[in-house]
């Protein structure tokens, strides 16, 4: 039985959010490396620099779940889109 955050559909979000995707798992990997320890000097400027701020442990882990659920509803979207395309092009295949 999985256990409700009661912020789980609400999104803390960091102050900066990268634009890139490369970028974004960049900041989830630094944010979970930020929960685990502090962060070193190069890394932490690294993390300042993708989400505008060094946050707490718990400011870390918050964000790192919201920028998680920012990358699977893209991948969802992807799927959906594709999924349409697919639609799409059968039915021009159908009515030809």
């Amino acid at each position: 039985m999985k256990i409700m955050n009661k912020q789980e559909n609400s999104l803390n979000l960091p102050p900066t959010i990268p634009n890139f995707r490369k970028e974004l798992e960049q900041a989830i990997m630094l944010l979970g490396n930020r929960v685990q320890t502090d962060l070193k000097d190069k890394t932490k400027k690294k993390l300042i620099k993708l989400v505008g701020e060094y946050p707490t442990k718990e400011t870390a882990y918050e964000w790192k779940l919201s920028l998680k659920q920012i990358v699977k509803k893209e991948k969802d979207q992807k799927k959906l889109l594709l999924i349409v395309i697919t639609s799409s092009t059968n039915m021009i295949y159908l009515q030809k």
